[in-house]
């Protein structure tokens, strides 16, 4: 005997129950003793909340988890992994289970995603503990973490997620069209956090306006300067990329360059420039827009100066670019299609430095996989 769910009124719940509500509206309309939760990943990926008991589970432990639960299933949502959803009360007979838990999965993730801009109830299950006003300022600029579009896997990560505020990374993707970009902002705190929030605003807006990439770049840097802040600036990598040709251009304005990893390690050739928002003689900056291509198994890597400054606990000295593109590369290479590639980077990274790092991290992974 096959499991009858009434799927038009789950369909109508998800769309407009508030998520607070959900879990517990969903379940009354599920047979028997099965209930349903959903488990979100911590902003650094290393535990997962679940929003109905509040029960929290270490990211290696998700084995046993399982192991107690008649069903688990990956949230996902555009190619971004929210956490789990979870069936516990095994039904009778257990046929079924796997297409039903599938379904709900399917249904869930959209109405997680959307809930997050009515309710508190995700962003309180993603955080440890409380974040700082500039942090809280920087996760509200963030898009996901992850993004799986055709050959595309795009993964990023922040660190530290609570304190910091100066970085950020974005992207969209509008049709074949792939925009990324990585921020840094002078120092550190709230100045730092106003002045990276100014400047992707202003991004955004000159993206959406359709403007190339020097103007967003101009349009930026006459943003910052209007607040009126002396010696505040930030430094920003852009790109654009067709997806269809995987062809596109970058700017740097006083960031690091862009590296293609693939069999080996290579940073685009960078031209200097002066960050955006710094005038210096009269001068600001204007940044040279230079192409580039990315073949099949390469990944386009933009990240802050922080993933190679911070230091190494047993040595005291920064952990170094040889380092940072060793990890790279393994995990670019190696590690799942898809995956969360960035944080496993980053993770590595922290396994060097330790927990409490001096300065922002941030890193952002376009790979061309085959699809």
């Amino acid at each position: 005997m096959s499991i009858v769910v009434d799927w038009e009124q789950i369909t109508q719940l998800c769309s407009r129950t508030p998520l607070p509500e959900l879990l517990d509206s969903v379940a009354r309309h599920l047979p028997g003793e099965i209930t349903v939760d959903v488990w979100l990943w911590d902003y650094q990926r290393r535990l997962v909340t679940a929003m109905g008991s509040g029960r929290r589970v270490a990211a290696e432990d998700l084995p046993l988890l399982a192991a107690e639960l008649a069903a688990v299933h990956d949230l996902n949502l555009l190619g971004e992994s929210l956490g789990l959803v979870t069936l516990d009360g095994q039904p009778e007979p257990a046929e079924g289970t796997g297409e039903l838990i599938g379904r709900l999965a399917a249904l869930l993730a959209p109405a997680v995603r959307a809930g997050a801009s009515v309710s508190d109830a995700e962003a309180v299950a993603r955080r440890l503990r409380p974040l700082s006003l500039p942090a809280e300022m920087q996760w509200h600029l963030l898009p996901p973490s992850q993004l799986r579009h055709g050959e595309l896997a795009l993964s990023a990560a922040v660190e530290p997620a609570y304190d910091t505020g100066g970085d950020v990374f974005d992207y969209a993707l509008n049709g074949n069209r792939l925009f990324v970009a990585v921020l840094d902002a002078r120092g550190h705190g709230l100045r730092a956090a106003t002045t990276v929030a100014v400047a992707t605003g202003a991004m955004r807006r000159a993206r959406r306006s359709g403007e190339d990439l020097a103007t967003i770049a101009a349009e930026m840097s006459t943003s910052i300067g209007s607040l009126g802040l002396p010696d505040e600036f930030v430094t920003a990598v852009l790109v654009e990329l067709d997806l269809t040709t995987w062809r596109g251009h970058w700017l740097s304005a006083g960031h690091l360059p862009p590296l293609i990893v693939g069999t080996d390690v290579t940073p685009l050739d960078l031209k200097p420039t002066l960050p955006l928002g710094m005038v210096v003689l009269g001068q600001t900056s204007e940044p040279t827009v230079q192409p580039f291509e990315l073949q099949p198994d390469q990944a386009l890597t933009l990240y802050s100066d922080g993933i190679i400054e911070n230091a190494s606990m047993d040595t005291g000295t920064p952990v170094g670019v040889a380092r940072f593109q060793r990890s790279l590369q393994d995990r670019v290479t190696s590690g799942p299609p898809g995956g969360h590639v960035a944080r496993r980077v980053v993770e590595d990274l922290l396994a060097l430095t330790g927990p409490l790092i001096r300065d922002d991290a941030t890193l952002l992974i376009a790979h061309r996989t085959r699809a």
